[in-house]
């Protein structure tokens, strides 16, 4: 949960930075983005830990997280350099509240569905 709410506040950060109608200029946006990124790793590695386990005897729990989720962030800030969030900010502000919207999916269905597992 602790991971949950750290991420939750990045998010909002992030969410705040995407209400502008231009991109910012300073570092606080790329840095707040590697952020996330460095949080989501952290949090990616301990639920491969636990999550093997929990494929095998709650097979239903399982099918229903995101499993592509990492896949999606991995081409999010490949697809998304600087410079391309410069030129395309309205079209990354799209994609970048679809992607946060999908994490902040993917941590409720956690919260409900695997913690009560793995408590």
């Amino acid at each position: 949960m602790d991971d949950h709410e750290r991420l939750r506040a990045i998010v909002g950060r992030l969410e705040a930075f995407l209400e502008a109608s231009s991109p910012p200029v300073d570092m606080a946006f790329p840095r707040l983005r590697w952020e996330l990124i460095r949080e989501l790793s952290v949090h990616s590695a301990v639920e491969r830990m636990k999550l093997p386990g929990l494929s095998k005897t709650h097979a239903a729990v399982y099918h229903g997280l995101d499993t592509e989720l990492d896949a999606a962030v991995s081409a999010h800030m490949i697809e998304w350099s600087v410079s391309s969030i410069q030129d395309g900010w309205h079209a990354y502000r799209a994609s970048a509240r679809a992607l946060l919207a999908r994490l902040l999916r993917r941590m409720r269905y956690e919260e409900q569905a695997l913690f009560p597992l793995i408590a």
